[in-house]
């Protein structure tokens, strides 16, 4: 919100309170190496990821260090509630950008992860977006989708979007990943 907002600098996480930022360093002995991305549903419930596997977990008061099972580089996270379970879902990549050394697909359940099947995506990759139980995206050296996560294998699709790289991907909706498959074709 605009009262809350969090940013980092690789180390360091500033948390915008509506009027001032609050600096937080994370302790060295909770990371790996840097912060690449952030993602929370609320103060107490905080991620951070990045370099050389890094998970941290903030709930408010402490910096927690979880093992990722891989030291390659966790480039995005993202978390959403599943309406049919209520159950609070927290998925993270993991790649090299610059050098194929594989990647990973993370799920992340309070402190374990666990490794999910790639099946079907390359070796680069850079962000993750879902809604549960309807679509999951993951983009990189190309787009890439799943209907459901128990679905075995990661579709390729374009559909006019982009043949680059691509960067990211970010919604906040089931209102905007229906304007992704409207206007895309993405099904």
């Amino acid at each position: 919100s605009a009262n809350d907002t969090w940013i980092t600098d690789g180390g360091t996480i500033a948390r915008w309170n509506g009027s001032s930022f609050h600096y937080q360093c994370i302790p060295t002995n909770v990371m790996n190496g840097y912060i690449i991305k952030l993602w929370g549903n609320s103060p107490t419930n905080f991620y951070a990821v990045g370099s050389a596997g890094t998970i941290v977990y903030y709930n408010g008061t402490t910096f927690t260090k979880i093992e990722s099972g891989t030291t390659l580089d966790i480039q995005d996270i993202w978390g959403a509630t599943n309406p049919k379970t209520g159950e609070l879902e927290i998925f993270a990549i993991a790649s090299r950008q610059d050098i194929n050394e594989g990647n990973k697909v993370l799920k992340i359940q309070g402190s374990l992860v666990t490794i999910l099947p790639n099946t079907g995506l390359p070796w680069s990759l850079t962000g993750i977006l879902f809604l549960p139980n309807k679509r999951y995206y993951i983009v990189g050296d190309g787009m890439y989708k799943k209907q459901r996560l128990t679905d075995t294998v990661w579709i390729a699709f374009h559909s006019g979007l982009t043949t680059y790289y691509t960067d990211g991907i970010r919604g906040r909706s089931e209102e905007h990943t229906s304007e992704l498959q409207s206007r895309f074709g993405i099904s």
